[in-house]
């Protein structure tokens, strides 16, 4: 017969895909410019690895079910930050797309082209004399 423990050790799938697509996002992460990241450049690394850690301690320990029960935890909390920081960007987009001059908001039927670009996104004395000239 078999016990609870060879039962679980003959459940566990392989991590390695997952750890080597963590792997794979910190190294795209490492390739974007600075101006493209919303946290310090140090930030991914400390997420990629307390991510992989409790993956390579279930390999270790064999399944031992407090890695396991760490493991889940640290994929909870990840995700609710995943989650947060995606709920912040959002509202900060939100936020300045209705700081924005309107337009995007032309008469149905006319597309919202030939406009100035200068002043976009923020409403500068030099747009809003465009506007009023044109």
């Amino acid at each position: 017969m078999h016990s609870k423990e060879q039962d679980q050790r003959l459940r566990l799938e392989p991590r390695w895909s997952v750890v080597f697509t963590i792997l794979a996002v910190l190294f795209v992460l490492t390739l974007l410019p600075s101006l493209a990241r919303l946290l310090p450049s140090w930030f991914p690394y400390v997420i990629g690895t307390a991510l992989v850690l409790p993956m390579a301690g279930i390999r270790l320990s064999g399944g031992h079910a407090r890695w396991l029960r760490i493991e889940r935890m640290t994929i909870i909390a990840f995700s609710v930050l995943a989650e947060a920081v995606t709920l912040t960007t959002l509202f900060y987009l939100i936020l300045e797309m209705m700081d924005r001059p309107d337009v995007g908001l032309a008469p149905a039927g006319h597309a919202a082209i030939g406009r100035p670009t200068q002043g976009v996104g923020r409403r500068t004395p030099a747009y809003s004399e465009s506007i009023r000239e044109g």
